[in-house]
């Protein structure tokens, strides 16, 4: 999906040969770019799945501070932002395009390259935490 104001056949045109990653890829990011004249952040991903029973399997904390740096940009794109922290890092909650729901995630330094994706995984496919 381009949520963006551009036609359909704008779009369709760059979509030849079916492939649906196009619409990530740098040269129509940077078409687009010129087109509407403005310069592309980040990719965003939608994702859906039912909400699991319980308690989050890692203790989160509502942040308070409102000077980290991850809310403050959180705050420039979405509305209704909320946000926790955990040993792990910051996890922010907002709503952005179409009043959707968007998550951000800031992974504290110590906890990079951590195995944590291993319990995410885990999580994200209904299993239980370790």
């Amino acid at each position: 999906m381009v949520a963006a104001d551009v036609s359909r056949a704008w779009v369709e045109s760059w979509m030849g040969d079916g492939d649906f990653a196009r619409p990530t890829s740098p040269p129509f990011l940077d078409a687009l770019e010129d087109l509407l004249r403005a310069e592309s952040d980040a990719l965003d991903a939608v994702l859906l799945a039912e909400p699991l029973a319980g308690a989050p399997p890692i203790e989160l904390a509502p942040l308070t501070d409102h000077e980290h740096p991850r809310v403050t940009r959180a705050r420039r794109f979405r509305s209704d932002v909320r946000v926790w922290t955990s040993e792990y890092g910051v996890l922010v909650l907002g709503r952005g395009l179409a009043g959707r729901w968007e998550a951000a995630v800031e992974v504290a330094p110590e906890a990079q390259n951590a195995s944590r994706h291993r319990c995410r995984a885990r999580i994200v496919r209904g299993y239980p935490a370790p």
